[in-house]
C-alpha cells in the first residue's frame, strides 16, 4: 500500500463503534473516511483530526467548535452530524455520508466555469448555510 498514516486507519475500529472502510480525502490537519457503524448497515463519513494536530490547543478548540456547530446546524444544504468524540488522541466527527460529485469536480468539469445561473444558485445555497451556521451561538 503506502507509508501514508492516513491509510493505516483502514479496517480500524474507532471508539468501538465505527469500522474505517476507505479513505475519502485528506489534508494537513486530518482525513475523512467512509466507515460502517458496527451493528448498522448504513455507511457514514468519519472526519479524524490527526493526533499531532489535536496536540495543538487552538486546532483542538476549532475542531470541537466545528463539531458543536455542525451538530446544531439544521439546513437542507448542510450535512447531519451523528456523533463526536476522541479515539487514541484523535478527535473525530461522524456525519452522514454524501455521494456524488464534489463542487470542485463540478466546477472543473465545466471549465472555464459554470453557467452564471448555476454559479449563482450554488453560491446562494452556500451563503444560506453559512448564514445559518453563523446564527448558532
Amino acid at each position: 500500500m503506502t507509508d501514508d498514516p492516513a491509510f493505516a486507519m483502514l479496517d480500524q475500529v474507532i471508539a468501538g463503534r465505527y469500522r474505517i472502510d476507505r479513505l475519502i480525502g485528506k489534508g494537513g490537519a486530518g482525513a475523512v473516511y467512509q466507515a460502517t457503524p458496527l451493528g448498522l448497515g448504513r455507511n457514514v463519513a468519519v472526519k479524524l483530526l490527526h493526533a499531532r494536530t489535536a496536540a495543538n490547543d487552538e486546532a483542538r478548540k476549532r475542531f470541537i467548535r466545528e463539531a458543536r456547530i455542525t451538530s446544531e446546524l439544521r439546513h437542507t444544504n448542510a450535512i447531519t452530524v451523528h456523533d463526536f468524540g476522541e479515539h487514541d488522541n484523535q478527535l473525530f466527527i461522524v456525519m452522514e455520508l454524501l455521494t456524488g460529485r464534489s463542487l470542485r469536480f463540478t466546477i472543473r468539469k465545466r471549465a472555464p466555469g459554470l453557467a452564471l445561473e448555476r454559479a449563482l444558485t450554488l453560491g446562494l445555497q452556500i451563503a444560506e448555510v453559512l448564514k445559518a451556521a453563523h446564527a448558532i451561538p
